[in-house]
């Protein structure tokens, strides 16, 4: 029972520890709402396009456009690599240590300092993407660890190199502040309402929803449950079981007396 109720507790630890560090990925890029195809659980990648029917609805300051992929950069270090537009307000959240950002589409990297530590590159040095070798022109530092842990590419750049063309994993949306009087969360799910009428297809949640409902999160708070689980059934049975073994050995003296001794002895005779 200690050992699953420590290991619930863990878990939990975990997954709320993983929870707060997607929660402050978004913070700290100022997005406001993620914007994408399908369902979270399963994205169906969406057209670049639809970045300027983002920005032209009524509320939203800014949509960036982004995409995912995860790179073995050594045999030992994988890492995400995330696809930004040069243009994306999400730069204004990382500081440049070395080098400096990528422009346009060219063949470049940028490193998080703690990936560029990991496999020991610098700005000026060359790295292999997906088969490809990119330069790496910048080293950045950004205020969540899941972003100086990852790599950054021309956006363009890996939807070729992983072949989705003009396809990306989704939007990042800053909203304009809200009306006077009107709460955050109002304000969010007005926008929310607004973006899903106004662009059939495509569904908008807050950030803070998107990782709060990550499906890796999810995966850990059910870990952490089926283990608890199994672990008070294995005890209820060890319990049980010690039970009718103590019950055994109790009954056993009294029950070899009772079958040994001399009247029982004659009776058989």
């Amino acid at each position: 029972m200690a050992l699953g109720i420590g290991a619930f507790v863990a878990l939990v630890g975990f997954a709320d520890s993983f929870e707060e560090q997607w929660q402050q990925f978004y913070r700290t890029k100022g997005t406001d709402m993620c914007v994408f195809r399908g369902s979270f659980m399963n994205k169906a990648f969406t057209d670049e396009s639809v970045g300027e029917k983002l920005r032209g609805i009524p509320g939203v300051a800014d949509a960036a456009a982004v995409s995912f992929d995860l790179v073995d950069f050594t045999p030992d270090v994988s890492a995400v690599v995330q696809g930004w537009a040069d243009t994306s307000f999400e730069f204004e959240s990382l500081t440049i240590l070395q080098g400096r950002r990528f422009r346009g589409d060219e063949p470049a990297v940028m490193l998080g300092e703690i990936l560029a530590s990991s496999i020991g590159k610098k700005a000026g040095d060359w790295v292999e993407v997906q088969g490809a070798s990119l330069r790496v022109v910048g080293v950045f530092r950004a205020q969540d660890a899941f972003s100086t842990s990852s790599a950054l590419l021309p956006l363009h750049q890996l939807q070729q190199l992983s072949g989705l063309g003009g396809k990306g994993a989704g939007f990042d949306l800053r909203l304009r502040p809200p009306s006077p009087g009107e709460s955050p969360e109002d304000h969010l799910r007005r926008a929310q309402l607004t973006i899903e009428s106004q662009l059939p297809g495509l569904k908008a949640m807050p950030a803070a929803a998107v990782a709060r409902d990550n499906h890796i999160v999810n995966f850990i708070r059910s870990t952490a449950w089926a283990t608890s689980v199994i672990a008070l059934l294995i005890a209820v049975l060890g319990v049980a079981n010690t039970m009718a073994i103590s019950l055994a050995a109790g009954f056993l003296p009294a029950y070899r007396g009772a079958l040994f001794s001399p009247t029982a002895a004659l009776r058989y005779e």
